[in-house]
C-alpha cells in the first residue's frame, strides 16, 4: 500500500508492499523485512533504522523476543563441508556441484549479514555518534489478533516512531546502519504470522499436521520528494514484456482481461498482447478462451501478433463435432490463418482441415521452423463427413525436413492420398525422404507405414529415441521392424506395440523383438499386444543395472508358449513380468511360474 501523498513538496513519503514468498515455515514464525533508499532520498539520512515492537500491556506478547539469523554462519559452514566430502565421492558431479555453489552463496550471504549485525551492535551498545541527517526510521509493531482457539499475530507499519500517545511500545528487536544500502533483515520470533490452533482450545480442534507457509516478506521503498523525483521514461520494451509476463505466472487465472488492459494504456504498451498470443496450448485456461475468428482477424491485421505465438492448439479453442459445412468451413480457414501467421510456434496441436482448403492448410503447416513437438490429435472414423481430411504421410515429411528441433511426435491419424484406403504401398519411398531432427519420443496410431518410410522418420534420431509407441499402425512387416529396432537399439527406454498388423513371411521366421532383445540394452519397459514376439523376448532380456529392473507387459499373445515363459523366469533380466489371462485353466503351471519369480526375486502376476 502507498503512503498518502506529501503535503508540502519537501516532504519524502514511502511505498509499502508485502508478499509471501518461496521459502516454506512449518510454525509461520519467520519473515523478512527489507528497506530500500530510492535515489534521491538518501540525501536526506544518514542511515537506516529498523526497529520491531509490541505493545507492553498485551499479555499475549509480553515474553516476545525477535531474534536474527547471524548465528546459522557456522551451521551452514559446517553443511558447505558436508557438500565438498559429499562431492569428492560422487561419481555424478553436477548436482553435487550445484548443491556446492548453492551453499557457497547461503555462506556468502550470512557472512554479509553477520558484519552487518555486528556493527549494528557496537553502534547500539556504544551509542550513536552525531550525525548531519536524521536516521530513516522504519517501525514495525507486532500486533496480536489470536481469539479463544487460534493464535496468530500480523506485522503493522507504524507511521512514526517513536509514537508518543496510547500505550507504551517495547522495542523488542532493533537494527541501525549509518549507509545508505539497502537493509535485508531475517528475522524470527515466538509468535506466530499464521493461524495456529491453541492447544486445549475451547472448540477441541486439533491439527496433526500443520501445512506449511511461505515466509512473509515485508518492505519498504523511501522515495525523495517530488521534486527531486527522476521524471518517467518509459522502459525499454523488454522491460515492459518483463513486467506484463508475470500476469500470467498463474495459468489457470484471469489473465487474458488483464494483459488486454494493459495494451488499452497506450500504443507503447501494445506489447501486452504478444504475452496474449503467446500460448493457446492445450491446458491452458485464462477463463474463456478466445474466438478463434477472431484471433484469425487479429493475425490478419497484425502479423507480429502471430510471430508471438509459442504454442497452438487446435483443441484450445474447443472440439464440436456437430458443426454444420459451412460453419466447419470457416473454422478451418481461420485455424489456417492463425497457423500460417505462427511462424515461431514450438508445440503444435492440430485436428483435422476441410478438404477444400488441404494444400493451402499444408503450406501453412510448413511455415514455422522452430516446432519442437508436433501433435495429429484425430483419426478417421466411418461415420465422419467426407470433408475433412488429415495431412499425408508425404506432406507430414515435408514439413518435417523444415522443423529441425522437433523432437515429440505423436499421430493419432493421417490420410492416405485415398483416406478410406489406409494402406502403406500408396506412398513411395522417395516422398518420405530421411529426416535430420533428433527425435526422442514418436507415437504413431492409427495410420499406414512402411520399415523404409519408418526408418527414414528415424534416420537423425538413432541415439536419442527413447520412447516409442505404435497402436493400430498397418504396412510393418516383421524383417522391416527387425532392421528398424537394430538402428535405435541403443537409446530405446520404452517400447508400446499395440494391435498392429506385423506380418512374418513365414511361420518359421524369427520374431523381431526375439531377434533384437539382446541388443536392446536400455529397454526398461515393454507393453506389447498382438502376435509380435514369443518367449524367448523374455528370456533373452539382458539383465538390467538399475536398482528396479525393467517390466513386461503381455496382452494377447498367442505366439508366448505358457511353459517356455515359465522357464524363461530362470534367466530373463525383465525384474517385474505380468502376463494376464496366459495361465487361465492352467492353476499349477502359474504357481510354479510364481515360484520361480519368488526365487529370483521377480515381481510376476
Amino acid at each position: 500500500m502507498t503512503s498518502p501523498p506529501p503535503a508540502a513538496d519537501s516532504e519524502w513519503y514511502h511505498i509499502e508492499s508485502r508478499f509471501e514468498g518461496p521459502g516454506h515455515t512449518t510454525n509461520g514464525n519467520q519473515f523478512l523485512i527489507s528497506v530500500a533508499l530510492e535515489p534521491g532520498a538518501e540525501k536526506h539520512f544518514s542511515g537506516i533504522q529498523v526497529i520491531v515492537c509490541c505493545k507492553e500491556d498485551d499479555p499475549e506478547l509480553q515474553k516476545l523476543t525477535v531474534t536474527d539469523n547471524v548465528g546459522r554462519v557456522a551451521f551452514v559452514r559446517m553443511m558447505r563441508e558436508r557438500q565438498l566430502t559429499a562431492a569428492e565421492t560422487d561419481m555424478a558431479p553436477h548436482p553435487q556441484a550445484a548443491s556446492r555453489v548453492h551453499v557457497d552463496r547461503n555462506e556468502n550471504l550470512l557472512l554479509k549479514q553477520e558484519v552487518a549485525h555486528k556493527a549494528s551492535d557496537t553502534l547500539l551498545e556504544q551509542g550513536l555518534p552525531a550525525l548531519e541527517f536524521p536516521l530513516c526510521t522504519i517501525a514495525y509493531e507486532v500486533q496480536d489478533i489470536s481469539n479463544d482457539t487460534w493464535r496468530c499475530a500480523k506485522l503493522v507499519l507504524l507511521p512514526s516512531w517513536p509514537i508518543t500517545d496510547g500505550p507504551t511500545r517495547r522495542i523488542a528487536y532493533q537494527f541501525v546502519q549509518l549507509i545508505h544500502d539497502p537493509v535485508v533483515l531475517y528475522l524470527s520470533f515466538t509468535h506466530t504470522l499464521r493461524s495456529s490452533l491453541k492447544p486445549n482450545n475451547k472448540s477441541r480442534m486439533v491439527c496433526a499436521y500443520p501445512a506449511s507457509m511461505g515466509i512473509s516478506a515485508f518492505s519498504v521503498r523511501i522515495c525523495p520528494p517530488r521534486s527531486q523525483r527522476r521524471i518517467f521514461t518509459q522502459p525499454p520494451p523488454e522491460i515492459l514484456s518483463a513486467i506484463f509476463g508475470c500476469a500470467i505466472e498463474n495459468k489457470h487465472g484471469s489473465w487474458r482481461p488483464t494483459l488486454i488492459s494493459f495494451a488499452l494504456v497506450c500504443r507503447d504498451w501494445e506489447i501486452a498482447l504478444e504475452h496474449l498470443f503467446h500460448d493457446f496450448g492445450s491446458y491452458t485456461s485464462g477463463k474463456t478462451a478466445p474466438d478463434l475468428k477472431a484471433v484469425s482477424e487479429a493475425v490478419l491485421a497484425k502479423p507480429q501478433l502471430g510471430k508471438a505465438i509459442w504454442h497452438l492448439s487446435r483443441s484450445h479453442f474447443g472440439r464440436d463435432q456437430n458443426q454444420n459445412e459451412p460453419k466447419y468451413l470457416d473454422l478451418a480457414i481461420a485455424f489456417k490463418n492463425v497457423l500460417h501467421s505462427a511462424k515461431h510456434v514450438r508445440e503444435l496441436e492440430i485436428f483435422h482441415t476441410h478438404s477444400s482448403i488441404r494444400e493451402e492448410f499444408v503450406e501453412a503447416l510448413g511455415q514455422s521452423r522452430d516446432v519442437r513437438t508436433f501433435l495429429i490429435n484425430s483419426y478417421s472414423t466411418p461415420d465422419e463427413p467426407n470433408y475433412r481430411c488429415r495431412p499425408t504421410l508425404p506432406e507430414l515429411f515435408r514439413c518435417f525436413q523444415k522443423w529441425s528441433r522437433l523432437h515429440g511426435l505423436k499421430l493419432f491419424g493421417w490420410d492416405g492420398p485415398n483416406p478410406f484406403l489406409q494402406t502403406a504401398e500408396q506412398f513411395t519411398i522417395e516422398q518420405t525422404p530421411p529426416l535430420g531432427c533428433a527425435l526422442r519420443s514418436i507415437t504413431l496410431y492409427n495410420g499406414p507405414i512402411t520399415a523404409p518410410q519408418l526408418c527414414n522418420l528415424t534416420a537423425g534420431s538413432h541415439s536419442s529415441l527413447s520412447d516409442v509407441s505404435f497402436s493400430g499402425i498397418v504396412g510393418l512387416s516383421n524383417a522391416g521392424l527387425k532392421e528398424w529396432l537394430l538402428q535405435v537399439a541403443p537409446a530405446l527406454r520404452q517400447l508400446n506395440i499395440e494391435k498392429s498388423s506385423i506380418a512374418k513371411a513365414s511361420d518359421d521366421e524369427e520374431y523381431a523383438l526375439d531377434a533384437t532383445m539382446s541388443h536392446l540394452v536400455s529397454l526398461s519397459s515393454m507393453r506389447i499386444e498382438g502376435d509380435v514376439l514369443s518367449e524367448l523376448a523374455v528370456s533373452r532380456k539382458p539383465g538390467s543395472t538399475g536398482r528396479s529392473g525393467g517390466m513386461i507387459n503381455l496382452a494377447n499373445c498367442p505366439g508366448v508358449n505358457p511353459n517356455g515363459l515359465v522357464q524363461a523366469f530362470k534367466y530373463t533380466g525383465w525384474r517385474t513380468i505380468s502376463a494376464r489371462g496366459l495361465f487361465e485353466g492352467n492353476e499349477p503351471l502359474r504357481e510354479e511360474g510364481m515360484a520361480i519369480a519368488k526365487e529370483r526375486g521377480l515381481s510376476f502376476w
